[in-house]
């Protein structure tokens, strides 16, 4: 992630392909995306637009810009194209090549008969303690380096590890993604030795994470980076209430068939549904819709946000298109044996309202390093 300035885009009119083409904007400049912005509108082409830009990049020898682009490809790709894990390696070969240090820094942690891909960057100056990153649904941690480093240079030691579902485990490892996130959590602080953390979970990691602190006695301090008391809340507000209420009344009922055929026809007619029930399928390694479906039934807090007895803070934005703002509330009334809950909702006059505040992430950055200081005059304050 490079420097710039605050503000989220309006490159394309489709808000799936804007976020992308906002969250692409860390590593390449905001001209050339809003130029693709402009030319593509199905995710077909913007796949094909994205490879194009990639192997002219290459052409050029701007190598990283050429990784993004391939990300960006590889994203929408769906599992079965033919050019989807040529897209994720060229990725990574040039994120490790052109990245100064994540190379030396980047290690395998074995789990569950795969790897776990884990960045470890150390502290600038005296360490402060340890940050554990990781992201959610579909990050990867190579999209979280440049954050890292902002961490790294206030004083904590930073590693930012994948866990089941999630980058190179998924890809190369196979691993589809599960709910009970303390085990990956706890093989990697096993590994690297780690003692105690601050947990940092961004995006879906807002449940991951939490889920995590709530078994997970090494993790001292909770960071939601996104608010997830339920995943199926977010399916719920894509689809609208009542037509996702409904499918998930069908699945709580064994309609495996109807969810099927509605599923189907949904992914004839929408190519949004049609990636994301695929992606999802992928990622949870489930085989049709209705096993996708019921997979996100593990994914909430209502029977283990009560165990959570750290000290919390969660962070979202108030347009967030993924996520209904509300999971923030909820979620933080039912982490009742906290120690302390903050809440931040981040403004569209702060450019950070979207998911992840994609935006603002320095916002975000600066929030959380606050809260730990406050967190640490606190515990002084007590001892003395």
């Amino acid at each position: 992630m490079t420097a710039k300035k605050p503000g989220y885009h309006q490159f394309n009119t489709n808000e799936t392909l804007n976020f992308m083409l906002n969250r692409l904007s860390w590593d390449i400049e905001e001209e050339r995306l809003r130029e693709i912005g402009q030319n593509v509108s199905t995710l077909d082409n913007f796949v094909e637009k994205m490879l194009l830009e990639a192997r002219l990049a290459e052409d050029e020898n701007r190598y990283l810009q050429a990784g993004f682009f391939y990300r960006g490809a590889e994203f929408f790709m769906s599992e079965d194209h033919p050019d989807k894990a040529l897209a994720y390696d060229k990725f990574m070969e040039y994120f490790y090549q052109e990245t100064h240090g994540a190379s030396e820094q980047h290690s395998l942690v074995d789990f569950a008969g795969g790897k776990l891909g884990v960045i470890d960057i150390p502290a600038e100056g005296d360490e402060k303690g340890t940050l554990l990153f990781c992201s959610g649904f579909d990050g990867l941690i190579e999209e979280l380096y440049g954050i890292g480093l902002s961490f790294a240079a206030a004083g904590y030691r930073v590693v930012l590890f994948e866990g089941t579902g999630q980058g190179s485990a998924l890809r190369r490892y196979h691993l589809p993604m599960t709910h009970d996130w303390e085990k990956p959590v706890a093989a990697v602080l096993d590994a690297l030795a780690i003692e105690s953390c601050t947990l940092i979970g961004m995006s879906l990691g807002g449940y991951l994470a939490p889920r995590a602190a709530a078994f997970e006695p090494r993790v001292k301090q909770l960071v939601a980076w996104g608010a997830m008391q339920d995943f199926t809340a977010a399916l719920k507000a894509s689809r609208g209430k009542v037509v996702g209420g409904l499918m998930f009344k069908l699945v709580d009922m064994g309609c495996k068939k109807t969810i099927n055929r509605l599923a189907a026809r949904m992914m004839a007619t929408d190519e949004t549904a049609k990636w994301s029930i695929n992606h999802g399928m992928h990622t949870s390694g489930q085989t049709t819709p209705f096993g996708f479906l019921k997979w996100m039934l593990d994914f909430n807090l209502n029977d283990t946000a009560q165990q959570i007895e750290q000290d919390a803070i969660i962070i979202m934005g108030e347009n967030d298109h993924l996520v209904p703002v509300e999971q923030m509330r909820i979620q933080a009334d039912a982490m009742i044996n906290a120690k302390s809950v903050t809440t931040r909702l981040v403004t569209a006059k702060e450019h950070g309202a979207q998911h992840c505040q994609i935006g603002n992430p320095d916002l975000v950055i600066d929030e959380i390093l606050r809260w730990m200081d406050g967190l640490v005059r606190r515990d002084l304050r007590i001892a003395s």
